[in-house]
């Protein structure tokens, strides 16, 4: 089924319910994550979410309106950001939809496969679920706990 379909469908009881909820967002659906969609997701109570963005997908088609239309991020900066840094620009595009007076959480993990970078975005509007995600990628990135490579290029030697 579609994103929007199944997302419609079940949101109300998402909403209504006190169970916990985990939703997998990949790349393919960023059409659907409209920032209303996006404040629909962090308005869910007990809900937590995983988002799967490709880095190499914004970098090279940010500007298109296929792309800017869902991640409306300027052109210059798209430009001037290094490759390896694209994904906490996503971070912040998304931390910027927060409302002031919302508690919600997010938290980026960047993934190097071969010559692309992938980014994960974690939300939760919850202090418990943001520390197991946390402690999860502070595992795999001893040094910052945000990538599974030297993304600040820095060189530091355990």
């Amino acid at each position: 089924m579609d994103f929007k379909n199944v997302f419609d469908k079940y949101y109300g009881e998402m909403k209504d319910t006190n169970a916990a909820n985990l939703l997998l967002l990949d790349q393919s659906g960023i059409k659907h994550i409209t920032d209303e969609v996006f404040y629909k997701i962090i308005a869910l109570k007990t809900t937590d979410f995983l988002f799967f963005i490709s880095s190499s997908t914004i970098r090279r088609f940010g500007e298109s309106p296929e792309i800017s239309k869902y991640i409306d991020i300027p052109k210059q900066d798209l430009k001037k950001t290094p490759y390896h840094h694209i994904h906490r620009m996503v971070l912040e595009y998304y931390r910027s939809l927060i409302p002031h007076n919302k508690q919600y959480y997010l938290a980026p993990f960047s993934i190097k496969k071969a010559p692309n970078i992938y980014g994960l975005i974690f939300g939760s509007g919850n202090l418990f679920g943001m520390e197991k995600f946390l402690r999860t990628c502070w595992k795999s990135d001893k040094e910052r706990g945000e990538a599974n490579f030297d993304i600040d290029q820095d060189k530091i030697m355990p």
